[in-house]
Order: C-alpha cells, then structure tokens, then sequence
C-alpha cells in the first residue's frame, strides 16, 4: 500500500472514496468550509442523499454516491467530541474504522484531509500505518492524504514526520506479506516435496519448493521446518478464552456479513476457522502468529459493528460460505437456536407437534417413562421463544463456565411443571413468574417448582383441570447447576463459597425428585403437554 501526502483540493481527488469529516448532527453540509467545497462541486443531490440519513452521532460513519465529485462515494463521519481530552484518541479511532469500511467494501483508493482532528501528522501518519499493518483485511491500495494549500504548518509537519521514516519525498510504501520468506539467493540446489494440510476444510496436498546449496542444507531446513510447524501449529477455541463472556452477547447476534467477512480474513491469513453455533464457538486452527492475528481482528470487528458504524459489515458475495447449521436464515438476526426448532427463529412461535414425528415420541417417551400409561396425551406444542431462550442459554454457559464443567452436566431436560391451561401459555410467551411462588407451598422455600416425575406435577392439585377435564402441564429445561436442600424459609439458594450462591435447592441431594430454582432465567418452558387421565371422557 502506498501513502502519499499532497497539496491540493480535496474534492478533485480520483480516487473509490473520500472521507468527509463533519462537527454537526444533522448533517447540514453548508455548515463547515472542508464540506461545503464538496457540496458546491457534487451539487444539491449530496445534500438531499446527507439529510436522508440525519442524525448523525459523534464516532458514526454514513455513506453516500459522490455524485458529480471524481469519486465513487464519500463518508461523512462526525469528528465531534465535546470531551477535548478524548478527542484525539476518539477521532484516530474514528479514522481507523473509516479506512476499514473502505476494505469492506472493497475500495482500492481513498483521500483523507489533513484537517480530521486526529494531531494533524503524527497520529493521523500512525493511524494509516497501523491499519495497512492489518495485510489481512487490507484492499487500499492508495492513502491520499490532502492538505490545504493555505495550511503550511500542517504540510511542514509532515514533512518532519515522513522524514523520520527515512521516506523520500512525500511517499511512504508498505512492503507486502509474503507466507514464507525466500532465504537463499546464489548457487541453489532445489527439490520439491509433497505434503498433506489438514484442517476444517477437505484435505488437499500442496508443494512447498526449499532451495539451498547442498541436500544436507536442504534436509536440515527440513527438519527446522517440521519442528517450527509442530511449534507453530495453534488450535485457539473461542470459549476457553478468558474474554468468552465479554464477547457473547456479540457473538449470538452476528450478522451473515459478518462471518463471511471473518471467513475471508481467516482464509488471507493462512487459518481455518470453523462456526459451532450450538456450542456458541469459533475455533480457529494455523500458525499461533496467524492464529492470534485473526482472532484480535475478529475482536475488532465484533464491536466495530456493536458500537459505531452500521454500514461496515457488507456482503461478500463472491465467497464461498456453506455455513449448514441452525442458524435463522435472516442475515440481520442469526440466532443459535435448538434443532427441532422451524423458520422463521427471530419471533414467538407456537408448534403442535405432528404425533408421527420423532420429536413427539421422545417428548412422550419422557412422560410414559416417569408415569407408566396412565396420561392420554391430546397434544404437544413446541414453544419457540427466542427472547427467553437467549436468557436460558446464557445463564447456562455462565454456571457452566463458574463450575468449569460441561454445559450438558449443569442442567436438566424433562423437568415438569403442572399449571392451569391459561397460566401454561402466559408462561410460555412471558416465563416464570416469581410474584406467583408459594401459592401451592414452600417446602423448598419461595422458588419455582420442578419435578422429576411427570405423575407428581400431572396432580390436579398443580395442573387444575378444566371442565371437559383437560389438564395441562409444561415440559421445561431447568439450569440446576450446584444444588443443597432446601428451606422453607429460602428466597434464594444459599451461599455455596464466599461469593457464588448454588445455583438450584432439592428435597433429598443424593436422588432428588423436587427442584426450585429463583430466577425465571434458568428456566426455558420448551412444550406444553395437554392431557387427560385415563378413563376421563
């Protein structure tokens, strides 16, 4: 990449994109001389195009057509930052996001003015760098940076700050990447060896060509070479990472752009990158440089999206993405949800079972096994309530997370709750209530009761039934995490350390039948099981 300082106007630059750093909300470019220039030479269209996408906060980024300009498209971004000790800081960050939107969308050149409010040369010189550092999503190909021909100061401080890069003129050139270093360059002897690569993606052979003076120089580097691969060689899994939850809530709500555009920074950096959507995981497989490199950007990009700019995730349709798991298939909303689940994911749904399906035998397979065959099943609904869901599926990573063990030890399926019909369906849309506990006793204290046994909660002192003598209970998944006994004096579980409560308290510990939980957030309510006892018309 090439950075080129020049004296001139910024809207008569050639190039895919200008930056247009702004101080005003609205978007009213009359309001600053830099933006004013570019309106006059683009006409009242550049306008029009601005104040459609008013307001714009301080750190956002919008994009429009240049429209008579010499260049493709401008980014209006709002340099405004009233706290002036943060300024500086605010708007290199501001900078650096700009340039990564032009990667994003592919653009090759873009002009930047000398007058973003980023310490004029040093830092605005160090931000550029940096970002071309980034090879991996790096497109540009050309940084202009304009400064004002009246402005001398700001070009004489350049010229001091390029001179301390050994720079010529007013140049700076950035040396491509390469995979592996070529090392020897006189009298080579060469020999080509076969390989096997295997990662997540289908095995496939490739030749690596090593050049030296002798074989014995050759077998030698060889054997340096298989010992700094198996060195090298770095598996890196989202979860066990100490950031995991910090970054969770941006992981469960990606966007399609932007795993494909991780997908592309992982395949330029020379890793594979595999998507576990049920485990919420990304596992990340290279050279441990390589490997540490993508995993910072994928960082960067999670929280560039989070936080500012909504135009930097696009799509990269000229990729191959064959991601074949649960996702929505809503590019705004990918949400990890359970298997059965069906389309649309993103809203509440509520699913009869067909009494042929495999979902329905199992569902019944776990009454009949508590109870024997004394329940007449009329029907199964699946609930699909993804806001609830997400509560349920991160309440159980965390306790699974603070016990340090798998998710699957730390909570129970089947766990049974009897209820009046009208309640059931209120639990479902809204869950738990904690303001109804106690109401048929407390034995365990004032939580939310769960049963092992489906007889127990089918009772009709719990499941009231109706007229026609139709009772209904709810088949829950429950986070049971560490459990003691109970009290009946417990508005929550006591303190199991000085500072982690148990998460869940039983009636007996060894074997229990009877679990209360305190808060509706490790509960997920996933069917509703109507039914009628045998012999009931």
């Amino acid at each position: 990449m090439e950075i080129r300082v020049i004296v001139g106007n910024l809207g008569a630059q050639e190039v895919d994109c200008l930056v247009n750093p702004i101080q005003t909300t609205n978007l009213d470019l009359s309001e600053s001389e830099l933006s004013a220039e570019l309106l006059a030479a683009a006409g009242p269209e550049l306008q029009a195009a601005c104040s459609a996408q008013a307001p714009l906060l301080p750190g956002q980024v919008q994009e429009t057509s240049g429209f008579n300009l010499p260049c493709k498209k401008i980014l209006h971004c709002n340099c405004l930052f009233l706290n002036e000790e943060c300024a500086i800081m605010e708007n290199r960050q501001l900078l650096l996001r700009c340039l990564t939107i032009a990667c994003a969308r592919g653009y090759t050149s873009v002009a930047v003015p000398s007058s973003f409010r980023c310490d004029i040369a040093g830092l605005m010189l160090q931000t550029v760098l940096e970002h071309a550092s980034m090879t991996h999503i790096n497109t540009l190909q050309l940084v202009t940076i304009v400064v004002d021909p009246k402005d001398k100061f700001t070009l004489q401080s350049f010229e001091k700050k390029l001179s301390k890069l050994n720079t010529p003129g007013y140049v700076v050139k950035v040396p491509k990447s390469v995979p592996f270093p070529s090392f020897l360059n006189s009298n080579e002897i060469s020999r080509t060896f076969s390989c096997t690569v295997k990662g997540d993606r289908p095995v496939k052979k490739v030749e690596l060509e090593i050049v030296g003076s002798s074989l014995t120089d050759i077998s030698g580097c060889l054997q340096s070479l298989d010992s700094a691969f198996k060195d090298q060689l770095y598996v890196l899994h989202w979860r066990d990472e100490d950031f995991y939850l910090e970054d969770y809530c941006l992981l469960e709500s990606m966007t399609w752009q932007q795993i494909e555009l991780i997908r592309f920074i992982a395949k330029r950096h020379h890793t594979t990158i595999q998507f576990m959507p049920v485990e919420l995981n990304i596992r990340i497989c290279g050279l441990k440089k390589n490997v540490l490199t993508v995993r910072d950007t994928i960082r960067m990009l999670l929280r560039l999206h989070d936080t500012r700019s909504p135009i930097v995730l696009l799509p990269l349709p000229y990729l191959d993405y064959n991601f074949k798991h649960n996702l929505s298939t809503n590019p705004a909303s990918p949400f990890v949800v359970p298997k059965t689940w069906n389309a649309p994911f993103d809203v509440y749904r509520e699913v009869t079972l067909c009494k042929d399906s495999d979902e329905y035998s199992d569902v019944k397979a776990s009454v009949v096994r508590r109870t024997g065959f004394h329940l007449n099943i009329l029907e199964i609904i699946r609930i699909q309530n993804p806001t609830q869901y997400k509560k349920y599926a991160q309440t159980l990573w965390k306790v699974a997370k603070r016990l340090q063990q798998d998710k699957s030890k730390v909570f129970k399926s089947a766990l049974f709750h009897g209820t009046k019909k009208t309640s059931a369906f209120e639990i479902a849309k809204s869950n738990y209530s904690l303001e109804y506990c106690g109401r048929n006793g407390s034995l365990l204290g004032r939580g939310i009761y769960f049963s092992v046994c489906a007889q127990y909660s089918s009772n009709s002192r719990f499941a009231s039934p109706t007229e026609d003598h139709e009772q209904v209970m709810l088949w829950n998944r429950v986070v049971t995490g560490k459990s003691c006994l109970g009290a009946s004096k417990m508005t929550a579980p006591p303190y199991a350390t000085m500072t982690d409560r148990f998460d869940s308290v039983v009636d007996i510990e060894h074997d229990p039948a009877v679990y209360a939980v305190f808060d509706n957030s490790f509960i997920y309510p996933e069917y509703i099981i109507r039914f009628r006892p045998v012999g009931s018309l």
